[in-house]
């Protein structure tokens, strides 16, 4: 059996890439949208409380919206925005998802989708994405309760999987976060575009197999 985890964001979802060639941001209407200043969303809000709050699973998004906001010059209801981010930010990355139907098919494979992501967005994901009907469980950062590339995100999934022998084969664009996961004994894989995942010779032989 081979446990295959992937990454959201630059891998099943065309946003945030590590590489600004190969994404898209789904915030790029935002100043027009909503008069909220992208660079202070982000300098304000993404690389504050987002980050070290609600990632986490400390802090809800919609009551860390509520409280940074106001700041930044939107006093409407937050959820207006959280409904146009979920929406703006749902972009499957083409051409992966034939791949990946082909893996959840194959009987001796289990997907999982490995990222840090806050409660609301995993959700959303599983359910209105619709990638509940290829990936058994999501194993998001505010579920864990430590981001990547902590080595505890990984420790952490190993004991969900219950497999200590196994070691899942993963897929993410971040470098450093693929260095965190081959340290911690995964074969991981730098991803820029779909045809990566055949870097991993699991992979191939489960897709010749299928």
């Amino acid at each position: 059996m081979a446990d295959i985890p992937f990454d959201v964001d630059g891998v099943l979802v065309h946003g945030y890439h590590a590489k600004p060639a190969f994404g898209r941001h789904w915030d790029e209407q935002l100043e027009t949208d909503f008069r909220i200043s992208r660079t202070d969303f982000r300098e304000c809000f993404i690389g504050t409380v987002f980050e070290s709050e609600v990632l986490t699973g400390k802090l809800s998004l919609y009551e860390a919206l509520k409280e940074v906001l106001p700041t930044i010059g939107y006093d409407g209801d937050p959820q207006k925005l959280i409904d146009y981010w979920m929406e703006r930010d749902a972009v499957t990355t083409p051409g992966l998802l034939p791949y990946v139907e082909r893996l959840h098919v194959c009987p001796s494979v289990r997907l999982f989708i490995a990222t840090n992501q806050e409660s609301v967005r995993a959700s959303y994901l599983m359910n209105t994405m619709g990638f509940g009907r290829y990936f058994q469980d999501i194993f998001n950062s505010a579920r864990l309760g430590v981001l990547k590339p902590n080595p505890q995100f990984f420790a952490r999934i190993e004991e969900l999987l219950n497999r200590p022998s196994e070691k899942p084969t993963f897929f993410d664009d971040r470098e450093n976060v693929v260095e965190a996961a081959r340290l911690a004994g995964w074969d991981a894989r730098q991803f820029d575009r779909p045809t990566d995942i055949l870097k991993s010779k699991i992979v191939v032989s489960m897709l010749a197999g299928d």
